[in-house]
Order: structure tokens, then sequence, then C-alpha cells
């Protein structure tokens, strides 16, 4: 008689992250420096290049990339990290996401005059986003001070966006570098 053992094999669903880089300057008031010369990432950050600007109120705005989610995954959380200094402990960047020409909200991040990576957490902001809105998104950051000016110095800003796939899939970090 054959006999079938049952086997139970279980799968690790480990999240996938995607890195996706900017497509271009939608407005650059800053100083010097385009998104290409931040475009390098977190993990690969590049001190060398940068964008200044010495005035407060001034606007970056980028496009970014596709994100390679689809419609019925959900947004569980996005996340903008930011490496940055500036020369004046009184400074600030305050930080927008942009979806369909419309801002979701801002956070406002503190630097300080060593180049550190500073997180500017989204939670809580609307994120019942399609995939097709996603395609379109933009980062904003913006020069903003409390005290006397100074300067502002952006190294690379990262984007990024938790997410569990549609129909109960892993949950998953796409992470969208500038």
């Amino acid at each position: 008689m054959n006999k079938y053992i049952p086997i139970l094999i279980g799968l690790l669903l480990v999240g996938a992250t995607s890195t996706i880089v900017p497509t271009a300057d939608v407005t650059n008031e800053w100083d010097s420096g385009t998104y290409a010369d931040i475009d390098e990432g977190i993990a690969s950050a590049n001190d060398s290049d940068f964008i200044t600007t010495d005035t407060s109120g001034n606007t970056l705005r980028f496009t970014l990339g596709n994100p390679g989610l689809t419609d019925g995954d959900t947004i569980t959380d996005v996340n903008m990290i930011i490496r940055c200094k500036d020369n004046d402990s009184s400074n600030r960047f305050t930080c927008h996401i942009y979806i369909g020409g419309s801002s979701q909200g801002s956070v406002t991040i503190n630097s300080n005059a060593a180049i550190t990576n500073r997180t500017a957490s989204l939670a809580g902001w609307d994120t019942d986003w399609t995939a097709a809105q996603l395609d379109g998104m933009e980062a904003v950051v913006v020069s903003d001070d409390t005290g006397s000016e100074g300067d502002y110095w952006l190294y690379t800003l990262d984007v990024e966006i938790t997410y569990t796939a549609g129909a109960g899939g892993a949950t998953n970090t796409v992470r969208m570098i500038l």
C-alpha cells in the first residue's frame, strides 16, 4: 500500500526594494545644483555633490520615477529621508509629497552643521492613492529658517513607500531615490 506523507512547505516572503531615480527638476530656486547632484541615494551617498542655497523659502521640486506598485496595493507608510546640513542651528527643511499636483501635507526636518540623515515620517497621510497617481509623484523640499538665514545643503533624498501587495501579498518597501 502506498502512503502519501503530507509535506508542509513554509514560504518566507521577503519585502522587495525598488530603486527609482528622478526624471527632472520641476522647480529649482536654489543657487546651485540639480537633481542629478543628489540622485545617488542615502545608501551610497556622495557628499562631494549637492544642491545649495543661502535663502529661506527657496523651493526644490522633483518628479520621481514609477515606483512599480499596482492598483490594489495598500500603502501603509511614506517616509522622506534627506541627507543635509546647514551652517545655522535655526535652519530647517520643509518636505512635501505631491500627488496629482497637490501637496499631501508637509513635515519639517531640523538640520545641523554636520552632514546627517534626517527622516520625515509621513505616516497618517492619505494612503488610498492609485498606482497611476504614485507614478506621477513629486518630492518637494523648501529651505526654511526660524532665526538668521544661513546656508542649506541637500546631498541626497529618498522617498520610501511601504505597502502590502493586493490580494494579501507580502509587505514590501519601495525606495525612490533622488
